[in-house]
């Protein structure tokens, strides 16, 4: 809402981090809330991005062909997998044989997936699951769309905040203290509130704002808009915010890709700010939509995206709870590889 509010930019780059490997997770956390072979597929998709990485939880993967084994490798939500499976030539598993262990540390049921010439099936603990209801890993068209999808949200995102900070950022809100939105030809309606920049300073910045608005043009883009509400506070570096917004037929064009996110919403509370000199942020929502690319021949695609996320900037991005799925079908993080610190 002001050019120090990073609130938005702070969801584009939670949205990245769905593109990349979950890096190892802190001991302790809440762990997860799904149902075992569900987590073990997430686990799965994890420890197949973290081949040929430098994230410490490679050291628990070693891969055969298409056949990878792994040794105590630990997922993102606190799980742990012991075992092997396989995959096609498209990413899809086909085979596995792995044993499940709780956050805790409590031995968990084994999952067993099998194909053959009749099909596949799977078992956990035992007892048939419907394999079709399993997470898959993102394929690589799964992959190219959902990356061009997040160049496209990122540059939607930014649009939006200096939209509004154009448009909030008046002179008239330059005196300390809580401000009724005046009227004005956009629809805005609410309020800011306006603190110092700092004790020994003179010039003012906004520092809370509870403000909704339906169809606000975004700026440079023409037919392009964006609907709905948006509240945060701030202290310091850190923000808190809560937004429910709607973007409407915005484009961008990146690299010889055109996206269009035809109609897509988000509502979310996030945090962002900084620990110890990184950069933290998280999410707690849901991202839900359509969007086509210029590349793709297939057309328009949806997405649908609900859960959490824990980041650190340089260390971590953790998934502790989340459902995605991408036309459709559900789907894994952990496709793409990151590499770097962790």
């Amino acid at each position: 809402m002001t050019r120090r509010t990073k609130a938005n930019v702070a969801i584009a780059l939670l949205l990245m981090a769905l593109t990349l490997v979950g890096c190892n997770p802190s001991t302790g956390g809440p762990g997860s809330a799904d149902e075992p072979q569900v987590a073990i597929m997430k686990a799965v998709s994890q420890a197949m991005a973290s081949v040929n990485t430098t994230s410490p939880e490679s050291n628990h993967v070693t891969q055969d062909g298409n056949t990878y084994n792994v040794t105590s490798f630990t997922a993102d939500d606190g799980s742990r997998i012991d075992g092997s499976f396989t995959t096609d030539a498209s990413g899809a598993i086909i085979d596995a044989n792995l044993k499940f262990y709780y956050a805790d540390g409590t031995e968990g049921p084994t999952f067993i997936l099998k194909t053959e010439d009749n099909g596949t099936s799977a078992t956990i603990g035992g007892e048939s699951v419907n394999p079709a209801t399993l997470p898959q890993p993102m394929t690589r068209d799964q992959g190219r769309a959902f990356g061009a999808f997040i160049m496209g949200y990122e540059e939607a995102l930014e649009d939006v905040e200096e939209t509004l900070d154009e448009i909030l950022d008046d002179d008239y809100y330059r005196s300390e203290g809580k401000h009724t939105i005046r009227e004005n030809r956009w629809g805005i309606t609410g309020s800011v509130t306006v603190a110092p920049e700092d004790r020994w300073d003179d010039d003012m910045k906004i520092v809370a704002a509870d403000v909704s608005f339906p169809a606000l043009p975004i700026e440079d883009k023409r037919g392009a808009s964006v609907s709905g509400s948006y509240s945060f506070t701030s202290r310091g570096d850190d923000i808190e915010a809560d937004i429910n917004i709607t973007i409407e037929d915005y484009w961008e064009e990146d690299d010889g890709v055109t996206v269009n996110l035809e109609n897509v919403r988000i509502v979310a509370s996030i945090a962002e700010g900084e620990r110890r000199d990184d950069d933290y942020f998280s999410f707690d929502g849901s991202i839900s939509g359509s969007f086509s690319t210029g590349r793709d021949a297939a057309g328009s695609h949806s997405i649908e995206f609900s859960g959490s996320i824990d980041a650190m900037e340089d260390h971590y991005f953790r998934f502790p709870e989340y459902s995605l799925k991408i036309d459709g079908e559900s789907v894994a993080i952990g496709r793409q590889a990151r590499t770097g610190r962790n």
